[in-house]
């Protein structure tokens, strides 16, 4: 196995949905000595992988391969013209 990937679902106000959640980190963790890659998919877009880390538990590496939509980071839709502004 290369890894895995998953989602979290839309935003909760009780839960971290756009990191990896420590759950998620302990099964890369201990999927061997540098552990397993588990990429995530989150509610805002962004694309991130956690590269586990046995030897230390939830602390191995975060890389964000697309940040999704952030603060003045308004992506295309399919709602929007050329120009950005919402169609009527």
């Amino acid at each position: 196995m290369a890894g895995d990937y998953h989602t979290h679902g839309g935003y909760d106000p009780g839960y971290d949905n756009e990191n990896f959640s420590p759950g998620d980190k302990d099964g890369n963790d201990a999927e061997g000595s540098d552990g397993l890659p588990g990429y995530l998919g989150t509610p805002k877009g962004a694309i991130k992988i956690y590269l586990g880390n046995r030897a230390h538990p939830r602390h191995g590496k975060v890389i964000i391969i697309d940040p999704g939509i952030t603060e003045g980071n308004q992506k295309p839709c399919n709602q929007c013209d050329s120009k950005s502004s919402p169609k009527s």
